[in-house]
């Protein structure tokens, strides 16, 4: 286990093997494609990571033992610790009331400082906030979900302790609970302003409190009436299977979360109704998952962190239908999920982080332990079976099997790479990887980002996507997930449209994977107007070529470029005049910056990068004189700044090109 870190970092530096691809055209599409790959095709595909029993089965069955667990927190000193720290934090919980009837339940991203209204960081001590005092109501009641929430999660905790332990506080205090929610459910108001909800502020939330009190009904069942049971099936869980069913915003994350909770209420009540309305109806689990996964085996929302947000929706449900016999009904789900969560490794940087594409809050690491581990009950790979034996959790209590062997592991080789379905390209040698993003299949959760980069040289971050903050922060809707955050061209000082109804189709005419190379077209990056970018890497220089034209008319517009780079950026080129204090330019998302300065420059100039210890020399080419700006740019996590510039000219259609060579170490 101690070498398990060492080796994922050896792994990340193995040589390339390069694919050759050239000379077709590739179409991305706006819609979700039906993705139906065969059992035993998903069985074999990354097949090195995963661990096979005896019958070569690449999934388990869940199981679940208190008796073992319980004598092995009784008979191990390490165990004995961990119980007590959990037993501990529970009693100070329930110590004290958490929740009223009068508690309006909110958005939990509006958890925001009044001022500066960046995201407010939570925590369990946190005093109740006024709710009509300077932060106001909407702040009041983001507090109020997520203390909510919480004591929801609790309350499976406590049925667990009481299940180990026998004492009963812990019984009787999640009974309560149940009682209590079960009684209020119905008198809280209706919210809807995203899907149907009552006791949390939106259903998606009310989906995920499901997955802990459904499990929660399941343990304490033998020590209830059936009449209690029946009355938080009718007063609480069918409410909000009514609500979740309720729901018409399409295939997207919060879709798939519904089923999952519905078939989870469906299968602790025996309702074979609701569970087949749950797993196979038109909004059903197998429905969502037809549409929203594509062929690299990812939620096609485009972003990594939603593929893992996916995954951990449908676990508690894997996990519960093997402990209601049910596994069967679940399996092609379990090996679709199972590659899910094993292709992003594909996609990872030398640092061992995964580019942060579309609505992410805070960059990823490839080889995300705590995932692997979450799903070793069902869907074992030698990641998450070697974690298991490491960590102390109900699930390695509870199921001691699933660490009970390991394989070696062995980390997928990152190589240059096409990947049509979810409109991303990797190109790497050597020197270099970028990652190219060219196009998007949805809306939902995307940011004006294409057709953009992240670049690295071998494990130096150059300029990385900094995803998002809380949705509810301006932070998020005017600058993060706008183009001036990204490297981007930019007309009239916007990028690419955010319109549900005028979506980007990106378009590949080159790429070749040999000499890494490829060729974009986004043909109305806005109305009139085309790009075509090419990114290749030439053993050690990586070169960006911009190509914009005004395909509807030949009006003079405000064309330019933005580069954001994590590294310092000095430029000191004399040939370009004396920087000078300005205002921002004109786009959404200028805003944000700070420490304006603009200068006039000749068509070919200089720059200097200094990442870390590395030196790197930037040249700058464009078709003709233009200005610069360049500004301190929002970071994350938040007040985080980094360096970013923008190029920008009048006419009708303009060519910025960058090179970036290698200069060595200080």
């Amino acid at each position: 286990m101690k070498n398990f870190h060492l080796l994922c970092k050896a792994l990340f530096l193995q040589s390339l093997i390069l694919l050759s691809v050239c000379g077709r055209a590739y179409a991305a599409t706006p819609q979700p494609k039906l993705f139906t790959p065969s059992q035993a095709k998903m069985s074999q595909a990354f097949a090195s990571l995963k661990q096979f029993d005896e019958q070569g089965d690449a999934l388990r069955v869940a199981k679940e033992d208190w008796l073992v667990a319980t004598q092995l927190v009784n008979a191990n000193a390490d165990w004995q610790d961990w119980f007590r720290a959990r037993q501990t934090a529970m009693d100070k919980w329930i110590s004290v009331p958490r929740d009223r009837q009068d508690m309006l339940a909110g958005n939990m991203f509006k958890l925001l400082d009044p001022v500066t209204k960046m995201p407010v960081n939570f925590y369990l001590e946190m005093p109740e906030p006024a709710r009509n005092g300077v932060n106001g109501d909407d702040y009041w009641r983001a507090w109020v979900t997520r203390i909510r929430a919480h004591n929801l999660s609790r309350i499976q905790e406590a049925a667990r302790l009481y299940r180990l332990t026998a004492n009963v506080k812990y019984r009787d205090w999640a009974i309560q609970q149940l009682d209590f929610y079960s009684m209020h459910y119905l008198d809280w108001p209706l919210q809807n302003w995203n899907g149907k909800a009552r006791m949390m502020g939106q259903s998606l939330d009310e989906a995920a409190a499901v997955v802990t009190l459904i499990d929660a009904v399941r343990l304490l069942s033998d020590d209830v009436s059936l009449q209690r049971r029946q009355t938080w099936q009718s007063k609480l869980f069918m409410p909000i299977a009514q609500n979740l069913l309720d729901f018409n915003q399409g295939v997207n994350n919060i879709a798939l979360w519904h089923a999952c909770a519905i078939a989870m209420i469906a299968l602790e009540y025996d309702d074979a109704l609701l569970l087949e309305r749950a797993l196979n109806g038109d909004k059903g689990l197998n429905a969502l998952l037809r549409q929203g996964v594509n062929a690299d085996y990812l939620w096609y929302e485009g972003s990594f962190s939603y593929n893992n947000y996916v995954i951990s929706a449908m676990m508690p449900l894997f996990i519960q239908s093997g402990l209601k016999t049910k596994s069967a009904l679940l399996r092609s789900p379990m090996l679709l999920s199972q590659n899910m969560l094993l292709s992003p490794l594909q996609f990872r940087f030398d640092d061992g982080y995964l580019p942060t594409v579309g609505d992410t809050r805070g960059r990823s690491q490839a080889v995300d332990l705590n995932a692997f581990l979450n799903v070793a009950r069902v869907m074992p790979t030698s990641i998450g079976v070697m974690e298991a034996q490491r960590i102390k959790n109900w699930d390695t209590l509870l199921d001691r099997a699933v660490s009970s062997s390991t394989l070696p592991v062995s980390l997928p080789v990152v190589t240059t790479g096409l990947f049509e379905a979810s409109g991303v390209a990797i190109l790497k040698n050597t020197s270099w990887q970028a990652f190219v993003h060219y196009a998007q299949a949805t809306f939902a959760h995307a940011q004006a980002e294409v057709p953009s980069y992240e670049l690295y040289a071998g494990a130096t971050p150059i300029s990385i996507d900094q995803g998002t903050v809380d949705y509810a922060s301006p932070w998020h809707e005017y600058y993060f997930r706008r183009a001036v955050a990204h490297n981007v061209p930019l007309i009239d000082g916007e990028g690419q449209e955010l319109d549900k109804e005028k979506w980007l189709v990106g378009q590949v005419s080159q790429f070749n994977a040999s000499a890494p190379a490829i060729t974009v077209h986004q043909n109305g990056y806005r109305a009139g107007v085309d790009v075509t970018r090419q990114i290749k890497l030439l053993d050690q220089i990586f070169v960006d070529q911009t190509h914009i034209t005004l395909s509807a008319n030949k009006d003079i517009r405000r064309l330019g470029s933005v580069f954001n780079t994590d590294c310092r950026l000095t430029i000191d080129d004399p040939a370009i005049s004396g920087f000078k204090s300005a205002s921002a330019p004109l786009g959404t998302g200028f805003s944000y910056w700070t420490e304006v300065q603009v200068a006039n420059a000749p068509a070919k100039w200089n720059a200097s990068l200094l990442c870390g210890r590395e030196n790197f020399n930037a040249q700058f080419i464009v078709n003709k004189p233009h200005l610069i700006y360049r500004a301190s740019a929002p970071a994350t996590p938040l007040p985080k700044r980094r360096d970013a510039i923008y190029l920008e000219l009048s006419g009708n259609e303009a060519d910025f090109e960058i090179r970036i060579t290698p200069q060595g170490k200080l």
